[in-house]
């Protein structure tokens, strides 16, 4: 009866929407839905099984945007009458409304802390300090002693980039969010999914889960322990098993290309030459940490291989076949035949059968990250066509009355449904490379879809972007004992938006910096978390910031640059500023320093309740950069690489 029971929970289970099996999250549902099936009305545990069971199925989706939410709040709402009164959780899924003694799930209200200062440095440091009390939860009350904070290394390994990356904007604020981060990436490295010799994951599977493990956190686990060479040795190994397992030879390739022989692989064997012989833009998700390998040290080993693959799908954006517009990634390139699209020639759509789980453009963020980073890293403008070409698709797009784009094109009509489709997909990797260059390519496609950070850039002075970063505030207050303790599936605490703040403080788009741009320009140190900031500017020759500390004393912080050209000298000034964006008036600090190394940090005095801002900028004008740069060298040391001999 047991068993029958469980196969009926399994039904609830698809029929509710979550696809991934063999998942902590997946068995509690199966074994709550069971329970609460196996009592009578009359029986004593019989309302028990119901609770547990409305918990675990409001948990699989804390985002409240499928069946599963609806039919949890539904059994809290026919309980709520005789028990809401007694049962916290049964009046919390029934009305949204949780009073408790305040644990574990007190939250801050960093509004009220915030209450005082500029508008933009509230807004900023609120949201960011509310991100950050979720990560330090997670991390206290769920992170387990091998790493995993309870959904599984399969699960988790979706949510804990978002701890590594705000941990790296402020690095020392917040010592639990980075431990959190780092205790993981070594946890699920040590643990049996990882084949630590490839660097890659053991298990077989397709291109959008098998690369998680590494794609997902080696590079940002590499940024938090800068110089780290065991950090950059998983890199490197997960790079040679991408170069010599997954890549097919261009001697292959009718075209001269190279791009994944199949989409679904392993540590040791890759589907070749079967239903899924097909490179898609997910398989990005290999590549993720590449660019971050390259950037630190332009390892030519690690160069070649990735720069042969980035190209062959700027070749393929470029190719029109099967009626795909010009400078548009393919959503798939069938390996054998470099054909655009899968057998049957469509371009844009999925195909489960063969891989292929999404229609375009789910994934065409990895190939616009791409691109964007050759472009800077090589100064080709080549890779700039696709950045080009989704502006003058989005402009016949708007020409043509913005029609909704359905799933399929209307054939003549492929242009203006791939500006529909793709419409904001690249201005993030765009608002990075005039970042990263200094120029100021597609600002007619910014000026249309940029929002956010990307839109503070265009006009530095403008509180109005900011108020993108409410609607996740808002949603995170409202949902947090969901996002906490009720928060059964751990890949779907975040809500949509969540790393826009981010963006602020590391002066670069965090989200294409993540998918494979290294831009990020600052990390703060020795701030504390009542810190704001806003990078108005950034690039090889400059930086602007906004400050503002939450606290009357001055405090002598740490600024660390990522993007200024080592090798040159530079000027800092600095000094009490009328509002966001704008210059030091009058400047109060100024000094010279000498940036020797990437990642250096330079010291200065930030009043406290001030606002304030930092101009740096070269002390003579800088040559024209070397591209692509020559390998630099590996810092190739850490603190635990040094033992104290008594002797």
């Amino acid at each position: 009866r047991q068993a029958a029971m469980a196969s009926e929970a399994e039904q609830f289970r698809r029929k509710l929407g979550y696809a991934s099996v063999g998942s902590p999250a997946v068995e509690n549902l199966g074994r709550s839905a069971a329970l609460a099936e196996q009592f009578e009305p009359d029986h004593p545990y019989a309302r028990k099984g119901q609770i547990l069971w409305l918990r675990n199925r409001g948990g699989l989706d804390p985002l409240r945007n499928s069946v599963s939410w609806e039919r949890a709040q539904w059994n809290a709402q026919q309980l709520e009458p005789a028990y809401g009164a007694a049962n916290p959780h049964i009046h919390l899924y029934a009305t949204d409304q949780w009073s408790n003694d305040g644990a574990p799930w007190a939250r801050v209200d960093w509004n009220q802390i915030f209450s005082d200062g500029p508008a933009w440095a509230r807004l900023l440091a609120g949201n960011l300090n509310s991100w950050l009390d979720l990560f330090e939860w997670w991390t206290i009350h769920r992170q387990s002693v091998d790493g995993d904070i309870g959904g599984g290394w399969s699960d988790d390994v979706e949510i804990l980039p978002a701890f590594g990356l705000m941990a790296l904007t402020l690095p020392d604020s917040s010592d639990l969010t980075k431990l959190g981060f780092q205790r993981f990436s070594d946890g699920i490295w040590n643990s049996s999914i990882i084949d630590q010799q490839a660097g890659f994951q053991a298990q077989f599977a397709d291109v959008e889960h098998v690369a998680e493990p590494t794609g997902n956190l080696l590079h940002v686990s590499a940024l938090l322990d800068y110089g780290d060479p065991e950090r950059i040795e998983r890199m490197l190994k997960s790079e040679r098993t991408f170069r010599d397992l997954f890549l097919s030879d261009p001697a292959d390739s009718p075209l001269g290309h190279s791009h994944f022989l199949a989409n679904m692989m392993s540590s040791t064997s890759i589907a070749a030459g079967g239903a899924f012989a097909a490179d898609l833009p997910l398989s990005g998700r290999v590549t993720n940490p590449f660019p971050f390998l390259i950037w630190y040290a332009g390892n030519p080993g690690a160069t070649a291989p990735l720069e042969a693959w980035a190209r062959s799908w700027l070749a393929d954006a470029m190719r029109t076949d099967n009626g795909k517009p010009a400078g548009v990634f393919p959503n798939a390139v069938w390996t054998p035949t470099d054909g655009i699209g899968l057998l049957d020639g469509n371009w844009w759509g999925e195909d489960a059968s063969h891989g292929q789980f999404s229609s375009m453009p789910t994934y065409q963020w990895y190939p616009y990250s791409l691109a964007g980073f050759f472009h800077s890293w090589t100064g080709d403008p080549a890779f700039l066509q696709p950045f080009d070409a989704v502006q003058t698709l989005t402009t016949a797009w708007i020409g043509a009355g913005q029609p909704v784009s359905g799933a399929t094109p209307t054939p003549g009509q492929e242009d203006v449904w791939a500006g529909g489709a793709l419409k904001a997909t690249a201005v993030g990797a765009i608002s990075n490379i005039r970042l990263l260059t200094g120029s100021a390519i597609n600002g007619s496609y910014l000026n249309n879809f940029a929002s956010g950070y990307a839109k503070l850039l265009l006009n530095p002075t403008s509180v109005a972007p900011l108020a993108a970063l409410q609607g996740p505030a808002n949603q995170l207050i409202a949902k947090w004992p969901y996002k906490t303790t009720e928060g059964v599936m751990t890949d779907r605490i975040l809500e949509p938006g969540w790393a826009d703040v981010i963006s602020y403080y590391i002066g670069a788009d965090v989200l294409a910096t993540y998918f494979g741009m290294p831009a990020q320009a600052a990390s703060w140190g020795n701030t504390t978390r009542l810190f704001a900031a806003a990078v108005t500017a950034a690039g090889p020759d400059r930086l602007d910031a906004s400050l503002y500390l939450f606290s009357p004393a001055t405090r002598t912080i740490d600024l660390r640059l990522w993007q200024l050209r080592p090798g040159f000298d530079y000027v800092l000034q600095a000094g009490p500023a009328a509002g966001l964006g704008l210059a030091p008036s009058p400047v109060t600090q100024s000094f010279q320093f000498t940036q020797a190394r990437r990642g250096d940090a330079v010291s200065l005095e930030l009043p406290g309740n001030t606002q304030y801002a930092v101009q740096i900028r070269p002390r003579f004008p800088l040559p024209a950069p070397l591209l692509p740069p020559g390998p630099q060298p590996d810092l190739a040391i850490n603190a635990r690489d040094l033992a104290f001999d008594a002797g």
